[in-house]
């Protein structure tokens, strides 16, 4: 009994030390992406051709840039904002997220209302977890393009997926809708949301509102199918309603 006590001891002794030596080699794994994180960057595979290629593209797109800064006849504004958004770019594919987004930065003091710099700076800010600076990066991208049907799709992914957010993400779409004039493409993806929500009713009404808009949408005509047979009562109770709100009047 005594000896089986003692193999239990050791055992279980065993197994913490176990246990504890891969918490820590847990850990020990993920500080390289830990610090990389902290200091700005993410780590991507590459080949060797592929990095050299995207280093390549830097230094050149630096080297323009630099050259249009400093000569006599200095380039508009706007072409240079084009320029930084390209150095942006060539250091997201290095995975070099600061650096991206210091570009993306100059790029919007040369064009402070360029949509592309303040999209890709909040991307960038997204794979930091900065979200708090990435929504308001959202925010000026709309504000500085609001027919931007993409945008509002991303902006309201952003909330619906990276904030798990669904109020906020449905305040865009409507606000969308109201910017774009009832965008089609927009209340597409406005019926897929709520589809996806759970809002079978409401997905329902704008599927529907899609396929009596243009009778050869047949994705529309088949979501609104799919959906009817359960939402019969809601379709049912406002036709009642319907029916009141005519004989008042």
């Amino acid at each position: 009994m005594m000896t089986k006590r003692l193999f239990q001891k050791k055992w279980v002794g065993i197994s913490v030390i176990c246990l504890s030596a891969g918490v820590v080699f847990g850990i020990m794994a993920l500080m390289p992406s830990i610090r990389n994180m902290q200091k700005g960057t993410v780590q991507i595979n590459l080949t060797k051709e592929q990095r050299r290629s995207f280093e390549d593209e830097v230094r050149k797109i630096k080297k323009e840039i630099q050259s249009q800064t400093e000569g006599v006849k200095k380039t508009e504004p706007r072409v240079m904002a084009v320029r930084y958004i390209q150095l942006a770019r060539a250091y997201e594919n290095l995975g070099q997220i600061a650096k991206s987004i210091g570009a993306y930065t100059d790029a919007l003091k040369q064009d402070p209302k360029n949509a592309d710099a303040f999209v890709g700076r909040a991307d960038m800010k997204k794979e930091l977890k900065e979200y708090g600076a990435a929504e308001e990066d959202y925010r000026s991208a709309l504000d500085a393009d609001t027919q931007n049907i993409d945008l509002y799709q991303k902006f309201a992914d952003f909330y619906a997926y990276r904030m798990s957010d669904a109020d906020k993400a449905r305040g865009v779409y409507i606000e969308g809708l109201l910017r774009t004039n009832d965008s089609s493409e927009l209340k597409r993806h406005f019926a897929v949301f709520l589809e996806s929500t759970g809002s079978a009713y409401e997905a329902y009404l704008y599927w529907t509102a899609l396929a009596q808009a243009n009778s050869a949408d047949a994705e529309a005509q088949v979501h609104a199918n799919a959906l009817r047979p359960s939402v019969q009562d809601a379709i049912r109770a406002s036709e009642q309603a319907g029916k009141k709100s005519k004989k008042a009047k």
